[in-house]
């Protein structure tokens, strides 16, 4: 009794599993499925900027969208198909209420959309310019450092709205430090202009798209630093000297090898009077520079009088 029970159980199972393949792969049922977060396109900017005139910003830059249609044409469908745009050809300067149109492929029904209009901003369009910075990715690897040798172009014109390009505080070149090797490497970079906090300033135009960035991956290596300090006790004075002990240099493997220490120069530090600070100028050989982690390399001395030290 038990196992005939049992045996009608996995009957139903199987006719069930059955019938749910007839109903998907026959007679494929209608749908429906959400598409959250797609984003809004501009259309017809350029007739704006025949007016000098730019948009500003929306105050949405995306919305949801609920398709219909068979089940395999809805789940085949993938977000990036549709196609929500606002068309700004007819806007003013000033803030304008313009419909959103969503346009989906074959076969596909519009079911809903979250917004039926966005709120636009046009404002006078205007042109700055700025120098190119680098800006990485992420984190470059432990023992190794970039060294840009070119940018190119090195200053790059932006336009946009007047409002937006106050915002602009920086035009960052973005790279993959896994794209620079050990021997020059040239790099296609984007353009991003950012504001105060490093995030993308929205609505901006760079004059070109991408700059050229020629760069090579250098090692890094720590090496003791040598000084020759005279004078200590010139004068009516002594004086206390502190240096680094060890400086962070950069180049090729090659040339490190051998370098086992790095030469400060000699420092006459008999003139120094008061407390100072003393500018640190190694001595490098050709192919080997400080590596930018070293922000200043500098000697400080602390003056006492002789005759107060008596005392």
């Amino acid at each position: 009794m038990l196992q005939s029970k049992k045996a009608n159980l996995i009957l139903a199972l199987v006719l069930a599993i059955a019938f749910w393949l007839y109903v998907i792969g026959e007679i494929d049922p209608e749908t429906s499925k959400v598409y959250r977060g797609v984003p809004i396109t501009i259309k017809n900017e350029h007739a704006l900027k025949e007016h000098g005139l730019s948009v500003a910003g929306l105050d949405r830059q995306a919305i949801a969208v609920t398709v219909s249609g068979n089940r395999s044409s809805v789940y085949k469908l993938r977000k990036d198909r549709l196609r929500v745009s606002v068309n700004v050809a007819n806007a003013r300067e000033g803030g304008n209420s313009i419909g959103i149109d969503v346009r989906v492929p074959r076969k596909i029904e519009l079911q809903e959309q979250s917004a039926g209009k966005v709120n636009v901003a046009v404002e006078k369009r205007v042109n700055e310019k700025g120098n190119v910075e680098i800006a990485y990715t992420e984190k470059v690897k432990e023992g190794y450092e970039p060294e840009i040798n070119n940018i190119r172009p090195k200053v790059v014109g932006i336009a946009g709205g007047k409002s937006q390009i106050s915002k602009v505080k920086k035009l960052q070149a973005k790279i993959s430090p896994k794209d620079i090797k050990e021997r020059e490497t040239s790099i296609d970079a984007k353009i991003v202009p950012v504001d105060s906090k490093g995030e993308e300033v929205a609505g901006i135009e760079p004059a070109v798209d991408k700059v050229e960035v020629r760069a090579i991956l250098l090692k890094t290596k720590t090496v003791p630093l040598e000084l020759k300090i005279k004078g200590k006790n010139a004068g009516k004075y002594e004086r206390e000297c502190a240096a680094p002990e060890s400086v962070t240099i950069k180049g090729t493997a090659t040339a490190l090898k051998s370098i086992v220490s790095v030469r400060g120069g000699d420092i006459d530090v008999s003139e120094i009077k008061k407390d100072s600070q003393v500018k640190i100028v190694p001595i490098l050989q050709d192919g080997i520079k400080l590596s930018g982690a070293v922000e200043n390399l500098l000697l400080k001395v602390k003056v006492t009088k002789k005759a107060d030290r008596k005392n």
